[in-house]
């Protein structure tokens, strides 16, 4: 009770920002959770394994949080609404989670696992 009132009292610049936050940490740890169980095989037959397409692409989570970095700042660009910034807020921070969960990718446009070959990285000019 008393966190909430005190979350209440911020100003919205604040609580947008505790939003991010919180949808950040979460979404980073769900996925360096999610990363170690494929990586390792802990479930092989189960519903987390690596997915590549027919033709050997791996489309890494970097993508998806990119795409969804675009469409959070454009959605927070065309919304004076407060409602609309604390909910924004929430999938911003799931996107710099996605995104920066593959920093690896930023640096070397390889993944920092580059030993086992199903989470290799292919680029679309062929290289590894």
């Amino acid at each position: 009770m008393r966190l909430r009132h005190h979350y209440r009292a911020l100003d919205l610049g604040r609580r947008v920002a505790l939003r991010a936050l919180a949808a950040f940490l979460v979404t980073f740890a769900v996925l360096r959770v999610l990363t170690a169980v494929i990586h390792y095989e802990v479930f092989p037959h189960g519903p987390f394994r690596n997915l590549i397409t027919k033709r050997g692409l791996h489309i890494h989570h970097l993508f998806w949080g990119i795409l969804l970095l675009t469409v959070t700042g454009f959605a927070a660009l065309t919304t004076r609404d407060p409602k609309w910034h604390l909910r924004i807020a929430i999938l911003f921070g799931i996107a710099l989670g996605l995104t920066l969960d593959e920093f690896a990718l930023w640096l070397r446009l390889r993944t920092a696992v580059a030993t086992a070959p199903a989470l290799r990285l292919s680029t679309p000019w062929g290289l590894q």
